[in-house]
């Protein structure tokens, strides 16, 4: 089995991704409840999520899980099945998939994506007090760097109609320093001045 994953993984390197797929899948079917056989589902899953193909990485990842094996990506499986159930429109267990990811422990990048993803929900799902301290607290943790302006834009707006607190109005202004920050147009730098402005005027720092 470890010839075969290494030759899937070979393959996959060099761009074959055809060819990758079929030895992953060899992997899988003749060696069956092995770390090997987990690990290859793993990698045909993110080949799958590559070429869009959510469902079919979702079911590869879903019989990863159930083995209990390859535990050591146990926790980036999680995180993609549940970036997979978002796109299938699986919102709930999508949800869940990002909360056991986080809670088994991912990295900083996707910890901070599955994060915005949660927040992202709970303001789709009219959960407003969730979502303002979900995305103040992003904010504090350097989030912003991650996102677009036009999401940061998105979540310092937010922030500032919902600023009810000292730590929401910091957040929004934060957001607008990463807007000035990160502007490749006179036309950014203003929002994010802007936005900067109003979040302190409202905190009353004049």
């Amino acid at each position: 089995s470890g010839d075969v994953l290494r030759l899937a993984w070979a393959y996959e390197k060099s761009g074959l991704d055809d060819e990758a797929l079929r030895e992953y899948a060899r992997v899988a079917q003749d060696f069956p409840g092995s770390d090997d056989a987990a690990t290859a589902l793993f990698r045909k899953a993110l080949i799958d999520i590559r070429s869009s193909r959510w469902s079919a990485a979702e079911l590869a990842l879903a019989e990863m899980l159930e083995s209990g094996k390859a535990v050591a990506r146990r926790a980036e499986a999680l995180y993609w099945r549940g970036m997979a159930a978002f796109i299938l429109e699986h919102e709930a267990e999508g949800a869940q998939y990002l909360k056991d990811a986080l809670a088994a422990g991912l990295s900083l990048d996707q910890e901070r994506e599955a994060r915005l993803m949660l927040a992202d929900w709970d303001y789709r799902e009219d959960r407003i007090p969730q979502a303002r301290k979900a995305y103040a607290a992003l904010v504090r943790d350097g989030a912003a760097k991650r996102m677009s302006a036009s999401k940061i834009r998105q979540v310092g707006a937010f922030l500032l109609m919902q600023g009810d607190g000292e730590d929401t109005l910091d957040a929004a202004a934060m957001c607008g320093r990463a807007i000035v920050e990160a502007a490749d147009s006179p036309e950014w730098r203003q929002v994010g001045f802007i936005l900067e402005a109003q979040a302190e005027e409202k905190a009353g720092r004049y």
